[in-house]
């Protein structure tokens, strides 16, 4: 079984013999009361000369002393004539007669709960030696709706959550389906029942994760969001073997990696919604009152589910920038040329705050050792005078087209050839065996500045101006530092 579903059966009925213990325990002190107050029935002069059995049942009711203490006040009142001894007499008797009665009622009540719950347990009890000896359920209607009363009692009471609740109800409602198939010899019905019963707890035990947008230019972010809308309405009538081509068709619209990237996760991200949706109808109560329901919401959750793992492998391939560093590419002489050439940065930056660059919230994760490495290849790379073995292009992968990258010791400084002599530092980090792939996902996911007109252009080469003092500062007052 996947549920606690046994383990709830044995709690009900050690909580139904437990309620009978206390119904006996009652009915035993209820006859003491009635005892004890026999004695308050008559005058109450003669309550002295039964003082020993008086002290003895208010002992045993009680459990404690108080009642005595109390009991041998009122006798002493009784003899004081200051005292009215009616009035203490009754006072006394009515406080007893006021905890019996509550007795009484208590008895009543654990009295029609043993009636209720009484077909319940012997179902409960049914069920666990079915279990036990693997023998089928009989008279299974009503032993199931019991067994599901016990369930939702312990939802009820928060001892197990509607996950847990739900995943009870399976087991119960595929038990005697399960054996019955073991049992006929019939391999193909006995996998297919088997895949029916692990349905919903693959469901309600798989993770939904909910992955963060790339930053886009929010001048750009409705167009994109225009094509992530037309791609989810298209994707509810595409077979699954057209689905990447229909993904593959957006990219004419020469869309930059991080852009791309925003269509791909929000269409992830909408799916894990959807996702989540059928969990939770699975949760509720009103879902399981019939199978047919159940069986509708199981056959749309894997027509999802599988459409989210196509995109979400695509994903994977589109981002997997595994960079060989043994592969050195030979540069043309045109390159060698360009390498020479003096150059212009621009830099990326979130929409958020642009006039604060990757590359300086990046700069904090560098050991300050290098940091004299990262500003000495950003100027020798601006001034044309970088070696060829500290320049890298990053062709292994079409996502990373004009891609490449400054390198020395561990320290890789990720640009984008924009055009001409300009080039846009996408942010710098230090290369370690286990961060390859994040680290260039990271930075070929990050916004390219727009530099589609003149003045866009002039605006991000005077930011550019900013950054560069910004990190020479740092360099200066941190770098130093860690070189001492």
């Amino acid at each position: 079984m996947q549920s606690k579903l046994k383990e709830l059966l044995d709690k009900y009925i050690e909580e139904y013999e437990n309620l009978k213990l206390e119904y006996e325990d009652k009915v035993t002190k209820s006859e003491l009361y009635k005892e004890l107050l026999s004695y308050f029935d008559n005058s109450y002069d003669d309550l002295e000369n039964n003082t020993f059995c008086i002290v003895l049942l208010l002992n045993s009711i009680y459990n404690d002393n108080i009642y005595e203490k109390e009991f041998y006040k009122l006798l002493s009142r009784m003899k004081n004539d200051n005292y009215n001894k009616v009035n203490e007499y009754r006072s006394f008797s009515l406080l007893i007669r006021r905890d019996y009665n509550k007795i009484l009622e208590e008895l009543e009540s654990l009295k029609n709960r043993i009636k209720r719950n009484r077909n319940i347990v012997s179902s409960a009890r049914r069920a666990k030696l079915s279990f036990k000896y693997n023998n089928p359920i009989e008279d299974s209607r009503y032993v199931v709706s019991d067994l599901k009363v016990i369930i939702s009692y312990y939802e009820t009471s928060g001892v197990i959550s509607s996950k847990e609740a739900v995943l009870c109800i399976n087991d119960i409602d595929l038990y005697n389906r399960i054996l019955a198939t073991q049992k006929s010899g019939n391999k193909d019905e006995e996998k297919n029942t088997k895949n029916i019963y692990n349905e919903i707890p693959n469901i309600l035990n798989a993770g939904y994760e909910v992955i963060s947008e790339p930053e886009v230019d929010i001048e750009r972010k409705a167009s994109l969001d225009r094509f992530t809308n037309q791609i989810i309405n298209t994707l509810k009538y595409t077979e699954k073997d057209k689905i990447i081509e229909l993904l593959d068709s957006y990219r004419k619209y020469d869309l930059e990696n991080n852009e791309y990237n925003y269509i791909i996760v929000k269409i992830l991200n909408n799916y894990n919604s959807e996702l989540i949706i059928y969990y939770q109808l699975l949760l509720e109560k009103d879902t399981h009152a019939l199978r047919s329901n159940i069986k509708e919401i199981i056959k749309d959750y894997y027509i999802n589910l599988n459409k989210y793992l196509i995109v979400r492998d695509f994903y994977n391939k589109i981002n997997d920038f595994i960079i060989d560093e043994e592969e050195e590419d030979e540069l043309t002489p045109e390159e060698i040329n360009e390498l020479k050439v003096t150059k212009r940065f621009i830099y990326s930056a979130s929409p958020s705050n642009p006039t604060n660059a990757k590359i300086i919230k990046d700069i904090d994760d560098v050991p300050k050792e290098y940091y004299d490495t990262v500003l000495d290849l950003i100027n020798k790379f601006k001034d044309g005078t970088i070696a060829k073995k500290e320049y890298k292009k990053l062709t292994n992968n079409k996502r990373l087209i004009r891609f490449s990258e400054l390198k020395r010791d561990q320290v890789r400084i990720v640009l984008k050839h924009i055009k001409d002599n300009i080039y846009n530092i996408m942010g710098v980090f230090v290369k370690k065996n286990n961060n390859d792939n994040t680290m260039y996902q990271t930075m070929a996911n990050r916004i390219i500045p727009d530099t589609s007109t003149e003045d866009k252009l002039n605006s991000q080469l005077e930011l550019a101006i900013y950054t560069e003092d910004k990190l020479a500062d740092l360099v200066k007052e941190k770098g130093r530092k860690g070189t001492r």
